[in-house]
C-alpha cells in the first residue's frame, strides 16, 4: 500500500492512498468463501453455490468492504505514524471520481483525502514567573434561594390538584 502526503499550505494537506490489489485480494477471497458457505440459493444445496454466482450477487459489496477496511487502516496508521495533528477526520477530495468496484476485474484503487492540520502557535506575553490573582466569589443564601425559586417556576410541571389553590400556584 502506498501512502503519500502533499502539503498544500501550513494548515491543509492532501493524503493520497493507493490500495493495491495484493493488499485486499486475500481478504476479498476469504470473505467471498464465507458468503459461499452461508449462501442458500434456489437450485443449489446450502454452501454449494458456484463462486461465480456468489461473486455476482455479493462480490461488489464484499470488495467494497475489503478495500474500505484496508483504506481506513492505512489512513489511521499513516496519521499515527507521521504524528499529524489532524482537525476532525480527513474527508474525501471534493472532485474525486466515483469508484466502481468490479469483483471480476480486481485492480489498484487510488483515494485522495483532504485533511486540516492543527496550527502551530505560541502564546506570547505569558511566562512562568507571572503571577495572577484568583477571585473568590461568595454567594449569599438569599441569592441562591431566589435562583432556586425562579428555576422551579420556569421548569416546573403543571399538575391537577384536589386541594385549594394557593397564591403563586401554577
Amino acid at each position: 500500500m502506498q501512502v503519500t502526503k502533499n502539503d498544500i499550505d501550513v494548515l491543509n494537506t492532501k493524503i493520497t492512498i493507493v490500495v493495491e490489489k495484493k493488499d485486499y485480494e486475500p481478504k476479498f477471497k476469504s470473505e467471498l468463501e464465507k458468503q459461499r458457505k452461508q449462501a442458500a440459493m434456489k437450485g443449489f444445496r446450502k454452501g454449494k453455490t458456484p463462486m461465480s454466482i456468489v461473486k455476482k450477487f455479493y462480490g461488489e459489496q464484499v470488495l467494497a468492504e475489503a478495500v474500505n477496511t484496508q483504506l481506513q487502516t492505512a489512513l489511521q496508521d499513516f496519521i499515527k505514524d507521521q504524528e499529524l495533528e489532524v482537525l476532525g477526520d480527513p474527508i474525501p477530495e471534493e472532485n474525486h471520481e466515483v469508484v466502481k468496484f468490479d469483483p471480476n476485474d480486481l485492480k489498484d484503487f487510488t483515494f485522495v483525502f483532504d485533511a486540516g492540520l492543527s496550527p502551530k502557535f505560541e502564546v506570547q506575553g505569558v511566562s512562568a514567573t507571572d503571577e495572577y490573582k484568583k477571585c473568590d466569589i461568595a454567594i449569599d443564601d438569599k441569592t441562591v434561594d431566589e435562583e432556586l425559586l425562579a428555576g422551579r417556576k420556569r421548569l416546573g410541571t403543571q399538575v391537577s390538584i384536589d386541594d385549594s389553590i394557593e397564591e403563586k400556584d401554577i
